[in-house]
């Protein structure tokens, strides 16, 4: 009830909710119903008490605009303490490397410039508004700091101006001295949500005509409807040309997407594996492409079979390269590393069809290496690294951990068992 009637621009969480809400299901459940209803009603949200690093990850992904507590910073008066950036947050990787993930630049290309209105103007250029862009008939209003408001539709002052002496009236400072009488509070959004998110609560309103975009909390632009539906058949169309037509595996692309996607979850340990053949190019020169394609197609088959979870990533490079994602909630390098040599093995076993007779039982085949030289090789096989990042060790770019995970496979070609494992950190 003083939801309803106080109107609030801002509602802050106490500590009750936001303590061990990682582990909470109730308090997960209710906070992310009350900020989606707060998101439609364009209320800024802040999450009180924030002050382990699963409590964050878990405030981000409900949509909370503003998070404090100690996992940030404790509090101070001295403001020489206070830190220009958060970077154990790893915010500036969920960005990517120029700042701006894939749905901001589809968001920034869909996004509708409207003019403003400050709330303090006088009504007379609210009408000069109206009546300059009459393909409008709505703008977002903002506070002097730049903040949404909501929007003034032109049907809610028709009433006045066709009325006798309606726009008389209005035009009279002693009656109307505030336009805050016509807002109507609009879905806000920071252009860092996720499109998903966005159409989520667009469709929780279907009375607006969109959604009011904000960049650090300061109005941007407006979504319509049409701008969303642009947005996600473009998201639709990407994800189509990242798709590998031989193996219909995500590309390069997604493959980063889904490692920077990390930052969203300081909770979880991750596993990255990179997996390669080895001495395949003599391979593909000697049996021709048809036959490496195969191989290609069989070994991806494999990598289905055995990571078949829902918290699994299977992407593929290119040629003989493949990238595997595992989300999971603790330490199990071990565990992983016996899949990881499941899968080498079977491909071995599988891959053996390809060579004749006399080449398995010797061992080896001949064939012209990238220099072109003749010399024996040993049947085909595939090496792999491993890579293990720990909840909350996110203090690396993405450029740094795909840096590593190569430099892994270098050692993996080496190796005995055709398998390394390493934690980020392992110098």
């Amino acid at each position: 009830e003083l939801f309803y009637h106080s109107e609030p621009d801002v509602v802050k969480f106490d500590r009750f909710l936001i303590h061990g809400i990682d582990n909470d299901l109730r308090k997960k459940t209710f906070c992310t119903h009350i900020v989606n209803m707060a998101k439609m009603l364009g209320v800024l949200i802040i999450a009180e008490g924030v002050e382990t690093a699963a409590e964050f990850s878990t405030c981000q992904k409900i949509g909370f605009d503003l998070i404090q507590g100690y996992y940030i910073q404790k509090p101070t008066c001295n403001i020489q303490e206070l830190s220009y950036g958060y970077f154990q947050t790893g915010q500036g990787e969920l960005e990517g490397k120029d700042g701006e993930s894939r749905d901001v630049e589809l968001i920034t290309q869909a996004i509708i410039h409207l003019e403003t209105i400050d709330v303090n103007d006088d009504i007379r250029i609210l009408f000069d508004k109206f009546h300059n862009n009459l393909q409008f008939d709505f703008f977002p209003v903002i506070d002097k700091s730049g903040v949404p408001l909501g929007i003034i539709h032109e049907k809610n002052i028709k009433q006045y101006v066709y009325s006798p002496y309606g726009k008389d009236l209005l035009l009279n400072k002693s009656v109307t001295s505030s336009l805050r009488k016509f807002i109507n509070k609009y879905p806000v959004i920071d252009i860092n949500t996720p499109q998903e998110k966005i159409l989520e609560i667009y469709l929780n309103n279907p009375d607006s005509e969109g959604v009011i975009i904000t960049k650090a909390q300061r109005y941007f632009g407006f979504l319509t409807a049409k701008s969303l539906l642009n947005i996600i058949n473009e998201k639709n169309l990407v994800l189509a040309r990242e798709i590998n037509p031989l193996t219909k595996l995500p590309g390069n692309i997604l493959i980063n997407q889904y490692i920077l996607d990390i930052y969203h979850n300081l909770d979880c340990y991750y596993y990255f594996i990179y997996y390669d053949f080895n001495d395949f190019k003599p391979f593909n020169d000697k049996l021709g492409f048809g036959k490496g394609d195969q191989v290609i197609k069989l070994f991806a088959d494999i990598l289905k079979n055995v990571y078949h979870s829902d918290d699994s990533f299977i992407g593929h490079i290119g040629g003989d390269d493949f990238f595997i994602g595992l989300k999971r909630d603790g330490p199990c390098l071990n565990d992983e590393l016996q899949l990881t040599k499941k899968v080498i093995s079977q491909f071995a076993y599988t891959v053996s069809v390809f060579h004749n007779k006399e080449e398995l039982a010797k061992g080896f085949y001949t064939a012209k290496d990238r220099y072109g030289k003749n010399r024996r090789l040993p049947l085909l096989s595939a090496c792999a690294a491993v890579l293990e990042i720990a909840a909350g060790e996110r203090g690396f770019s993405s450029e740094e951990l795909t840096l590593k995970l190569s430099q892994l496979k270098k050692t993996a070609k080496d190796s005995p068992e055709n398998i390394v494992s390493a934690s980020l950190n392992d110098q």
